[in-house]
């Protein structure tokens, strides 16, 4: 894929919003800066910020990449675009999965710590029985 070409062609589409390098980056959620650098082809553009891009400029993935592959054959296609996405979308998912592991590791340590308090608290209560019933012997005995 040729980055320069995506570039120039969300420029273009930029531009015909009438949208400012300002604007653009304010639906990005960046910098005016850091935008700039995408613009400039000073820093290498993900496929995920480009897909980001064209859902703040409302453009059917599809039309792009076909704009973006007319009369370069050989490029990155569309379909490409949804398979690395797709790749994406599998770490995404194998971190929650690690995640959701330790979080049931989580779980089960605190529902043993849970365990040994509640012990401790049934001994507490027996021996402030134990206790109780001493006082009350003794008072008795008096």
């Amino acid at each position: 894929m040729t980055q320069n070409k995506i570039i120039e062609i969300i420029k273009i589409l930029r531009k015909e919003k009438g949208w400012t390098q300002h604007y653009m980056a304010e639906e990005l959620g960046i910098t005016q800066s850091s935008y700039g650098k995408i613009e400039r082809g000073d820093v290498d553009i993900t496929i995920s910020k480009v897909f980001k891009i064209l859902k703040a400029i409302n453009q059917e993935p599809s039309e792009f990449f076909g704009m973006v592959a007319e009369g370069s054959p050989g490029i990155f296609t569309y379909d490409d675009a949804l398979s690395y996405q797709l790749e994406e979308k599998k770490s995404l998912l194998d971190l929650r999965d690690a995640e959701i592991t330790y979080l049931k590791k989580q779980l089960e340590i605190n529902d043993k710590q849970l365990e040994i308090k509640d012990k401790r608290i049934t001994d507490l209560q027996a021996e402030l029985k134990i206790t109780d019933d001493l006082l009350e012997e003794s008072g008795s005995n008096k």
